[in-house]
């Protein structure tokens, strides 16, 4: 009688074991893939900003300048990124092969050039943007205008520099931009203040905000210096505040932002 008893028991916590597993088992299918590793998809994110860094060096190496923000037509008008004239500077030979496909005869998104829509380079993306491979957006954006690295009118060389590189904007990551990588088009010192309050002026992070328990932060984003040094940026900080760290000559003083919302990353 006794173990009829705790045979039951047993059959009756074996099949809530059972139940228990397989139901652990497959919610972590419906769990976003970066909520297994947040740290180690958050370091290749960083990671992707340091290599865009000392790819735009290897380009001033070889031209003598940083790259142009785009390039635009007689009009003026924006025709091709600067991600995509930074591809021969990655050392990869399929990307190679996708910059030797484009044709600068033609815009971003002439009937050639639209071919090229559906490749994705990993490295202007971050894994932890929601749906960054299937749009093919880019998390990494310029901040142009004058007094930037990256100005409208001249290609900015490293003797332009007088602010210091440590603390001067390289790029800045942005949230489900919603800009794809070959598009001309990224963030300006104006659009930053017009946002005044709001960081980032553009994107969204409604995501971020709604799964942060599953790992993913929601409490910062990252940029890279000139030096190639990424940091983290809080998300409490304002498109305002953020103004002195793009300019390369303003003499503005950046480090009581870098003291509240800033972290470099080793």
């Amino acid at each position: 009688m006794i173990d009829s008893k705790y045979r039951k028991r047993f059959q009756r916590f074996s099949v809530a074991l059972f139940v228990v597993i397989w139901g652990c088992l497959i919610l972590t299918l419906f769990l976003p893939t970066e909520s297994v590793r947040p740290e180690a998809r958050a370091s290749q994110c960083r990671n992707n900003l340091k290599q865009l860094a000392l790819a735009l060096r290897n380009y001033h190496d070889k031209y003598g300048s940083f790259p142009p923000v785009y390039v635009a037509n007689s009009e003026g008008r924006p025709m091709h990124s600067w991600r995509v004239l930074l591809l021969p500077f990655w050392g990869y030979s399929n990307w190679n092969a996708i910059y030797e496909r484009y044709r600068f005869d033609e815009p971003w998104n002439g009937p050639n050039n639209s071919l090229l829509h559906r490749e994705m380079i990993e490295a202007y993306s971050c894994s932890s943007d929601d749906g960054a491979y299937q749009s093919r957006s880019t998390s990494y954006l310029a901040i142009s205008g004058p007094s930037t690295i990256w100005r409208h009118d001249a290609p900015v060389r490293l003797e332009d520099i007088t602010d210091q590189q440590a603390t001067t904007l390289c790029l800045v990551e942005v949230t489900n931009s919603g800009i794809h990588w070959m598009e001309p088009r990224d963030l300006t010192l104006d659009s930053l203040r017009v946002a005044g309050a709001k960081w980032p002026p553009i994107g969204t992070r409604a995501e971020h905000h709604s799964r942060w328990l599953f790992g993913k932060s929601s409490f910062y984003e990252f940029a890279v210096t000139l030096d190639a040094k990424p940091f983290s940026i809080k998300r409490s900080a304002t498109a305002i505040e953020f103004l002195p760290l793009c300019t390369i000559s303003g003499g503005d003083d950046p480090s009581e932002f870098f003291r509240k919302y800033t972290n470099i990353i080793k």
